[in-house]
């Protein structure tokens, strides 16, 4: 719907605001050697193009406005995959009963750790 109405305001602009090109400094110097009927071809295809341009622009626009989403939206899954990968990691330690031998190995592992640095700061 957004892009509808974009759409619909850049084409009554460009019908509006494009008018005799031949008459603007920039392509004065052609009128003198086009007829009237090259002039209005001219003048046509040069609103085309201007529309062309200004709705190719627009779709950029679009397209870096949806890029943003999309990096978004992929900062927001590797967050969550983090997330999830995080807790899984701190149920192994707490729950290694729930996991496989190498879990109860871990934290067998780290209690020794554990233990040991106790000791160390005991002494």
């Amino acid at each position: 719907m957004k892009k509808l109405f974009l759409i619909t305001i850049l084409s009554i602009n460009s019908i509006l605001s494009f008018g005799d090109y031949l008459d603007t400094p920039n392509y004065k110097y052609l009128k003198t050697f086009l007829k009237e009927e090259q002039q209005d071809i001219f003048n046509n295809l040069m609103k085309d193009l201007d529309f062309t341009i200004t709705s190719l622009e627009q779709k950029i626009n679009d397209s870096k406005n949806e890029k943003e989403n999309l990096e978004t939206k992929l900062n927001e899954a590797i967050r969550e995959k983090e997330k999830l990968v995080k807790n899984l990691n701190i149920n192994i330690i707490k729950y290694p009963k729930r996991y496989t031998e190498k879990a109860l190995e871990l934290n067998k592992n780290i209690n020794e750790l554990i233990s040991s640095y106790s000791e160390k700061e005991e002494k």
